[in-house]
Formats: structure tokens, sequence, C-alpha cells
């Protein structure tokens, strides 16, 4: 039977959905076995979603202990045999993946977006670095594959319903890294993939970014960009959606100003409502969108953000 691993992270404290859902397409409907390695956490929090979590408990394995947990899944592995080990596309699992890809003499596919299963493998997807483009890569049966998972790209893991056995796995005896958490600082601003509201600005704003600001935070969302306004330098790749970007998939999107190049297109088959506001009716984006606006992006958020002040003093009267 097919055997998938997922890593997950320590500081997640939460079932990780993406992983999950990205573990059940790798069998393609096939039978298949999926185990998660915990470490440091809560395996009751995977209950019902796997079939067995390997848990570890050791103090001194800290969060930025990679080699160490590549270690316990190199030894996972050798016991198990997975096909298919797949870790958050974070920071922390892109630090992970190549250690353990090299441990295990394994393919390593970075920043999956897409998995297509074949009679000589498995086959993953993956942005390139222009366009809208996707690169396919094939792993054969027998390699295994270390991936780590675009987020918020894969959604629909199943409802949990699995008889989950808990594993106590070793953690005495894994070598430590030079790498220790010092602390933690809360960012500024919070990272545009967590927000579920998203008013994004594009080249029909430009300058102007900051007068949308107000409505995002009276609307309680984030501000975000399109690559047009990164290049130009009016703001920073954080707040850049796109596949050269990020990826998002908040409950509402609303595009002003924004013409809608593939890759920032693709980059929105999560989203759950799109409102486009440009001042042509043409623009690509505006064929995804449930609401199109045709005016200045700049304009009619002022006319909103009125309109939106006006519900919440009623509402609090």
């Amino acid at each position: 039977m097919l055997r998938v691993l997922i890593i997950t992270e320590q500081a997640q404290g939460r079932v990780a959905a993406d992983l999950l859902a990205a573990a059940q397409q790798v069998a393609g409907g096939a039978p298949c076995e999926i185990f998660a390695l915990v470490v440091n956490g809560d395996p009751a929090a995977l209950s019902g979603w796997v079939d067995r979590v390997v848990s570890v408990t050791e103090p001194e394995i800290g969060e930025g202990e990679v080699r160490a947990i590549a270690d316990l899944a190199a030894a996972e592995h050798r016991v198990f045999g997975f096909a298919c080990i797949l870790a958050p596309g974070s920071q922390w699992g892109s630090m992970l993946a190549p250690r353990l890809a090299t441990k295990l003499g394994a393919a390593l596919v970075p920043e999956i977006c897409g998995i297509e299963p074949a009679e000589e493998g498995i086959r993953f997807l993956r942005p390139l670095s222009r366009g809208g483009d996707l690169a396919v890569i094939a792993v054969s049966k027998g390699v295994p594959a270390v991936v780590t998972v675009k987020p918020r790209v894969f959604h629909g893991a199943g409802r949990p319903g699995r008889a989950t056995e808990i594993l106590e796995g070793a953690g005495q005896g894994v070598r430590r890294g030079g790498v220790r958490l010092l602390g933690r600082a809360e960012r500024a601003e919070r990272d545009i993939r967590d927000a579920d509201i998203l008013i994004s600005a594009g080249g029909g704003v430009g300058e102007r970014i900051d007068a949308l600001r107000p409505l995002a935070e009276a609307l309680g969302g984030q501000l975000s960009t399109s690559r047009a306004l990164v290049n130009r330098g009016v703001a920073p790749r954080s707040l850049q959606v796109g596949q050269t970007g990020k990826t998002v998939a908040p409950r509402l999107y609303m595009a002003m100003g924004i013409h809608g190049a593939s890759q920032h297109v693709a980059a929105l088959e999560g989203a759950d409502s799109i409102i486009c506001v440009n001042t042509n009716a043409k623009a690509p984006i505006c064929s995804l969108a449930d609401i199109v606006v045709v005016g200045d992006a700049v304009a009619f958020a002022r006319d909103l953000l009125c309109k939106v002040k006006e519900e919440q003093e009623n509402a609090a009267d």
C-alpha cells in the first residue's frame, strides 16, 4: 500500500489542512496510508485525519532544529518506506526539505501547486519564475519524493473518520544543529495569505495605494498589490499576489485597478468572491469577478468607505 508522510510545523498548533489535502491527492483514489510526524506537539489534533501519528516529545529539539527533525523523519522512512513526504512551503519547511531529501537520496520538489498520479509514478506541478507557466516534475515509482506544499493551494481535505494510531517515536540520540530560536517578534503586518479580506491595488491605482488602506482597515482586511506596483517600487514584495508572489484564498478579494496578468489570475483560484473595480471592463481579471464596477478604483474606495462607516455607526446606535 502507498504510504505518505506529512511533517507538521511545531509552531503550527493546528491541523495542516493543505498538507492533508495534498497527501490524499498523491494516491489518486488508490488505497493510501497517511502518516504524520509531530514533534513536541499535540498528536490528538490529528486524530481522525491520518492513519498513524508518530509523536516525539523531546524538549531538546527546538523549533529551529530542522537537522534533528530530518533525522527523525529519515528514521521513520527507513521503517515504513514512504512514497512521498510532504512539508509546509514555509521558511521552516524550505530548510527541512533539502536536508531530508539529501539523507534519503530522494527527489526534492519545492513549492508544488498540483499533483497528478500516474502509472509510472507521481507528477508534481510547480510554478515557473515567469508568467503563469507550470513545470511538470515526474518522480518514478520506487523513488521517494520530498516536497514542500505551496500555502493555501490545496483544499478539500477529507473529513475526520480514520482510525488513528498514535505511535511513540524516539527523540533521543538525534543530532542537534547550530540553530537556536532566541525570540519571537510580531510582524508589523500579517501575512496576506492569512487574510480573509484583501483590498488589492494594481497599476490603475499606482502611487495612490495608501488611499486604499483606510478601506482595508474598516473592513478588517489587509492591503495587497499586483506585481506592477512592486516593480515600480511603490509596494514591498511581501504584499504581492501572484505565482511569483503569494497565492491567496480570502473570502473576499477586491481587485482595484488591476489588469490581471496570468500569474495574478492563477493565484486567485482559492478566493470565494471577487469584486473588480476598473476603468476597463474588458480587463482579463474582470472575467473572474462576481461583481464588476467600471470606474476609478480610488474614488470607489473612498465612496465605499463612507458607506461602511455609516453602516458601522448605525449598528453602534
